[in-house]
């Protein structure tokens, strides 16, 4: 089985679909997703775009829960609302996988 190599899309300098372009040019296999307004309103140009240029959208990252943590006031709300989304732009763009992080705000900090 060969290697696949990509890139997250909130680490190259290229903001929206022009990011597959980047990876492509790159000789990259994929590239991980941000969920965002712009994701939101371009997902079916993120599809087009990786299928025309070959390449894979296999995961998003949820970053956003990095500002907003499940257990805040008023967490849970916004995490399910976020979870929804994010479920309708991944059959959009043909994303399998929804990273969820554990960090900063959202940094488990208990047993």
């Amino acid at each position: 089985m060969k290697q696949k190599y990509g890139v997250c899309q909130w680490c190259l300098p290229i903001e929206g679909p022009d990011g597959c372009d980047a990876v492509s040019a790159l000789g990259l296999d994929g590239m991980a997703l941000e969920y965002s307004q712009t994701l939101r309103k371009r997902a079916g140009e993120y599809r087009r775009r990786s299928l025309d240029l070959g390449i894979q959208l296999p995961t998003m990252g949820m970053n956003v829960f990095c500002n907003h943590s499940y257990t805040c006031a008023g967490g849970k709300g916004f995490f399910v609302d976020q979870v929804k989304s994010a479920l309708e732009i991944a059959g959009e763009t043909g994303v399998g996988i929804l990273q969820i992080p554990a960090f900063y705000a959202s940094a488990i900090n208990s047993d």
